[in-house]
């Protein structure tokens, strides 16, 4: 269930964020109580959320509460993410008795400029995520503990979140599965193409198959078929692909999933990828790290009015197309409200 992933998410959430807090470089970089209150603040949603299990399915207004939840929590597993990062280069740097060295981090990481976003990102979402605090109340949710401590798949099967490689095979008939993330599943080579019935997903990730390969006609007979969907196709609302270096381009289903709901694409660490997918009109955040081969952005990014905000991240390529005024592509991009390559801040807008 969406509750559900969402409380792994914030669990996984809190973990990172209290040891943010305690953590000598968060007090550096000036963002320690900030993060502690988040963890405050996250803490007391993530209490209700077993509440929200018995009371979403018929309240509408409830399922909208959920959705921004787990954008908010999405966007904070990213700054975190991107905290992580610095803040281990920070350590190999300053294990290093060179000065040169630490002078160089310095000046290409350009410190002053990642602090202001940095600040400024947390303290967004520490206001977005106070604002959901403040609207939980409106449901009358209670805290409830959840001895079992039992998640995902092990839970009923047809809305569970997680999936292991041997339960793949069985997916055709979970019409009702919002959630489906597969990750660390080394050996699995294919999708079933059952995976094309799943009517009502909305959340779709990957991450580090390095075998798998998103081809549904691979391990299969058949071929892509819009008429086997019976023109019910999914609507996605979230993608994460993370580590797949099979990826060369968007099959021709995950591309048909994507069109109509996608508010949020994530791809990281895919080193074949070469193009990204058209038509994405309701996008609303793109993230991109650690793609080489990716050389270019949709010929329709200037028409993607919704979107808000455009992280580029080690992709050479893109970057270079990407810089302001002399990039081939900055044209395209330029109506985007926040901008970030490289770490470097390119646009800023409050919101």
């Amino acid at each position: 269930m969406a509750e559900t992933i969402i409380s792994v998410i914030a669990e996984e959430l809190l973990g990172k964020l209290s040891s943010l807090a305690s953590n000598e470089i968060s007090f550096a970089w000036g963002v320690q109580k900030d993060a502690q209150e988040l963890v405050d603040t996250l803490t007391t949603i993530k209490a209700v959320l077993l509440d929200v299990e018995d009371k979403h399915i018929h309240n509408e207004k409830l399922k909208v509460w959920l959705g921004k939840l787990k954008e908010i929590c999405y966007d904070a597993e990213y700054v975190l993410d991107e905290i992580e990062v610095k803040g281990l280069r920070k350590q190999v740097v300053n294990s290093q008795s060179s000065t040169r060295k630490v002078r160089h981090f310095f000046s290409s990481s350009n410190p002053i400029a990642f602090l202001f976003t940095l600040g400024h990102r947390i303290k967004e979402i520490k206001k977005r995520l106070a604002k959901i605090a403040v609207d939980k109340d409106n449901f009358n949710l209670s805290e409830k503990v959840d001895s079992n401590h039992v998640i995902g798949w092990e839970r009923e099967r047809e809305t569970h979140s997680f999936v292991r490689a041997s339960d793949v095979i069985d997916i055709d008939h979970l019409r009702v599965l919002q959630t489906l993330l597969i990750f660390e599943c080394p050996r699995l080579i294919s999708l079933p193409c059952g995976v094309r019935n799943l009517s009502s997903l909305e959340d779709l990730g990957f991450k580090s198959c390095r075998r798998l390969n998103l081809d549904l006609s691979i391990g299969s007979d058949k071929r892509d078929n819009h008429d086997e969907l019976n023109g019910t196709w999914p609507h996605l609302r979230f993608l994460r692909i993370d580590e797949l270096p099979q990826l060369v381009e968007f099959p021709k289903w995950l591309i048909q999933f994507s069109i109509n709901n996608l508010k949020r694409l994530e791809i990281r660490n895919c080193s074949n990828l070469k193009a990204l997918p058209e038509s994405l009109e309701k996008l609303q955040f793109l993230g991109i790290k650690k793609c080489p081969e990716l050389s270019s952005l949709p010929k329709d990014m200037d028409h993607l009015i919704a979107l808000r905000e455009l992280l580029i991240e080690d992709s050479s390529q893109l970057s270079k197309r990407c810089e302001p005024d002399i990039g081939e592509d900055w044209s395209r991009i330029a109506h985007i409200p926040n901008i970030k390559l490289d770490g470097k801040i390119i646009k800023l807008t409050e919101n």
